[in-house]
């Protein structure tokens, strides 16, 4: 058998009975849910705000893989709509790409946008938890971010690119958006609608981390390895 993370992955392969597809699945209690004052904490580590609204994204800075460059012009389009964002980045450059974090700390400067990069992270946890929105603007597939799923464990509502496994994560509409890859237009629309109401943050939040819960959970995935095992040894024992 073939076990791939996602269909997005799965699709690669010619069509083959081997083919499993089984997403990563998380541990809830891995998560603990955030109450206000720990968010609340959490910005001010960062500099930040309680009222400033941060878009934020956790990933490796990296041009068009990662994107980082579409929030921050996403960021200057709701700006200029009336509409103020932080940006907080978290991670470090990639292996190779080191003169990358500088280019980008350079356009947020050129592009008038405030952005906070932590560089590299233990625990990311409160990166996340001063976060208001979570982006995940990759510009190629991700094959199932991880990211997607610890921020919307965490109650955060994503907006993300609709290509490879972000699109089995992220229910659009409910527990968040899917935008068009290398679109700060669309990415700019989506962040807007969330940036205009605290509410339906914390609704799409919620159901963000119920779905976790639900649907990639860790005993769901090891139930899956099992169950696959336990067929192939059956069908051995048949022939």
């Amino acid at each position: 058998r073939v076990f791939c993370v996602s269909e997005a992955i799965a699709r690669q392969f010619p069509p083959s009975e081997k083919i499993e597809v089984l997403n990563n699945g998380f541990d809830l209690a891995e998560f603990p849910e955030p109450d206000t004052s720990e968010r609340a904490t959490a910005k001010t580590a960062w500099g930040l705000q309680n009222d400033e609204l941060v878009v934020g994204a956790v990933g490796r800075i990296k041009f068009k893989r990662k994107g980082q460059e579409f929030l921050l012009h996403a960021a200057k389009i709701l700006r200029d709509c009336g509409t103020n964002v932080t940006c907080l980045l978290a991670g470090g450059p990639a292996p190779g790409a080191e003169e990358q974090i500088g280019q980008m700390k350079h356009l947020a400067k050129d592009l008038g946008v405030r952005a906070i990069f932590t560089g590299e992270l233990p625990d990311a946890r409160s990166a996340y938890l001063a976060m208001d929105i979570f982006v995940l603007p990759s510009a190629q597939p991700e094959p199932f971010g991880g990211v997607v799923m610890e921020a919307m464990a965490l109650g955060l509502p994503v907006v993300g690119t609709n290509i490879g496994g972000t699109t089995e994560q992220v229910s659009d509409g409910e527990t968040g958006f899917l935008v068009p890859p290398a679109d700060p237009a669309a990415m700019a629309t989506a962040i807007g609608k969330l940036a205009a109401d605290p509410d339906y943050r914390r609704r799409m939040g919620e159901k963000g981390r119920q779905r976790v819960g639900e649907k990639f959970n860790i005993l769901t995935m090891t139930d899956r390895i099992v169950s696959v095992y336990q067929r192939i040894a059956q069908q051995k024992n048949t022939d």
